[in-house]
């Protein structure tokens, strides 16, 4: 058997042990450049995040913005149509007012009472009256209510009371003297009543009887 030549084992494994450094310090100098580019990936996937979140918040705030925008149009267009309707109807109102003493007096005519050929031409002034009133409700006026309907200081003019022993007549109106009317909600003439007030049964009986007593004075 050859001796072992102890220098040269030496040498081998001294070799050995630094082909196994080389490689260490390779694959080491590979996972740090795997680290760094995995570091910069990183770094690079949450700005590209930040920048996606940033997006998102400005892309809400254009459709909330352009939310607010419509909405604001579309109360400005109907708010434009509801003052064109409430100027055109305003407009008509002096003619409305020159045409009123016009249909007072028809009302004053169809009051009187006649004969078979009055009640001919009352036929007629009716006929007349409803058309006129027509050409009126075309412009958008109505008549306000009045008998049996409570009393209102914004439509109605209280010319008179009335004694009544119906408690629940009291502060209701019983007569209308002058029919009263309106465009739309604007009341361009308040109606002229009587009120009625509710004083009992005793006192209504005598103030009605009083009332007989003055006709018949006169």
């Amino acid at each position: 058997m050859a001796p072992v030549d102890k220098d040269k084992c030496e040498r081998q494994d001294d070799q050995v042990v630094q082909e196994k450094q080389t490689d260490v310090l390779e694959e080491s100098a590979h996972l740090i450049e795997n680290e760094d580019e995995m570091e910069i990936l990183v770094k690079e996937k949450e700005e590209m995040e930040k920048v996606i979140e940033e997006l998102k918040t400005e892309n809400s705030a254009l459709k909330t913005a352009a939310a607010s925008a419509r909405a604001d149009f579309f109360n400005f267009k109907n708010r434009v149509e509801r003052d064109k309707e409430r100027y055109i109807r305003l407009a008509n109102e002096d003619l409305i007012l020159q045409l009123l003493p016009v249909l007072d007096n028809f009302d004053r005519a169809l009051n009187q009472s006649g004969d078979f050929a009055e009640d001919d031409i009352r036929k007629g002034v009716l006929m007349i009256r409803r058309q006129f009133f027509g050409v009126l409700e075309s412009a958008g006026v109505s008549e306000i209510p009045t008998v049996g309907e409570s009393f209102s200081p914004l439509c109605h003019e209280a010319v008179g009371i009335e004694a009544v022993d119906d408690p629940q007549k009291d502060g209701v109106i019983v007569t209308e003297l002058q029919t009263g009317y309106k465009i739309g909600d604007k009341v361009v003439r308040a109606s002229r009543v009587k009120v009625g007030k509710y004083v009992g049964k005793k006192d209504s009986d005598a103030s009605i009887n009083s009332d007989k007593d003055k006709e018949k004075d006169a």
